[in-house]
């Protein structure tokens, strides 16, 4: 096995404020690398500080939880927890951590919880869970179809801030991503045929406004001498925008997610446009493949405004999945836990939907 050395480097008053000892962070980071092995190089940093944390303690209380359930291989050579934690990767890290929590919430309501089971069939169904309880036994499906990752601000803000280094015109730019944001290929493509595309539009346009497409899956707007730009060049202003649109008739669902930069007479809107329904009804295909037939089968949906607000999440979720046609899918689950931090209190946040469809009814308990 090879040797891993990590470095815990956090100040003693950030400590003092969490009210931890670096004996408790060196004993978190111990359990991950004994978890994880070679894996940890590439889930967390070998130099450890304070911005690292919460996601340090925060998955190893989760993991450290379901360890200790009968059922889970913890360390003592049991199957579950040890097919689940071979699962981990970097990309769909927080896809596992939410199933490790589902599971954890239905250890503390008396399921008994297998990860991973291991089925008769090698092409599927293939489940995340298997519950035990009163001799009954039910199949779960964890998916994170949340949002909230497109809420944090500081990739937009980079990249509002990229711009304005290189276009000083008194424009109100708005950049529109068709897709999700990577910035360091907006960064590459942010060459000088980029910046002069937009700097030789003709500003004495009879037009308010002109608008683009920039690159593919980037629409552009660009407003001309916008009075509701502040005249404070020191303003630095950051305004943050959650737009929300949806067409019941094609039934398309999107949402703009972004922020408004306004320096000056310079603006720059960095908004993210995503169809909701169509990423959430991608994740009830795959769901639906690993229902098992024949026995109660639950999904678990980590957020309650997929699709937009709470009361329209429920209705898409009733007309498109709990249906005649995804009979063995007894009912949806939404489920979150927010941790202000991993100190301070966790709220769960539940809620259940049931197919009067479902052929096999379950009450969630």
């Amino acid at each position: 096995m090879k040797t891993i050395k990590v470095n815990i480097s956090i100040q003693n008053d950030f400590l003092e404020s969490r009210n931890i000892t670096i004996e408790d962070v060196e004993n978190h980071v111990r359990f991950l690398l004994k978890t994880f092995n070679e894996k940890y190089l590439v889930l967390f940093p070998t130099e450890v500080s304070g911005n690292d944390i919460d996601k340090i303690i925060n998955t190893s209380n989760c993991l450290h939880k379901i360890a200790g359930f009968d059922g889970f291989d913890g360390f003592d050579g049991f199957d579950g927890f040890e097919r689940h934690i071979k699962l981990y990767n970097k990309r769909e890290f927080n896809s596992h951590i939410y199933c490790a929590e589902v599971a954890g919430f239905l250890g503390d309501n008396g399921f008994k919880v297998i990860m991973e089971p291991i089925m008769d069939s090698h092409t599927g169904p293939h489940p995340d869970l298997q519950l035990e309880k009163n001799g009954n036994v039910t199949y779960v499906e964890c998916k994170t179809a949340e949002i909230s990752n497109l809420y944090k601000p500081e990739v937009k803000i980079k990249i509002a801030n990229l711009i304005l280094e290189k276009i000083d015109t008194p424009f109100e730019i708005e950049l529109t991503f068709n897709k999700s944001i990577d910035f360091d290929a907006f960064k590459e493509m942010l060459d000088d045929s980029f910046i002069n595309e937009i700097l030789s539009v003709d500003k004495n346009l009879n037009e308010e406004f002109v608008e683009w497409e920039i690159r593919k899956g980037i629409n552009i707007k660009l407003t001309f001498q916008s009075s509701s730009i502040s005249t404070n060049t020191n303003s630095g202003l950051v305004v943050y925008f959650d737009l929300y649109v949806i067409n019941d008739a094609t039934d398309i669902g999107n949402k703009s997610i972004g922020i408004k930069r306004i320096i000056g007479k310079r603006s720059i809107g960095i908004y993210e446009m995503v169809n909701y329904k169509k990423k959430l009804k991608s994740k009830r295909r795959a769901s639906s493949n690993q229902m098992v037939a024949g026995y109660p089968n639950l999904v678990f949906i980590k957020g309650i405004n997929v699709v937009g607000d709470e009361v329209e999440n429920k209705t898409y979720i009733r007309k498109t999945w709990l249906t005649k046609q995804n009979e063995w899918c007894s009912g949806i689950v939404f489920f979150d836990v927010h941790r202000f931090s991993y100190w301070e209190e966790i709220k769960t946040v539940i809620d259940y939907l049931a197919n009067p469809h479902a052929k096999a009814p379950i009450r969630l308990k």
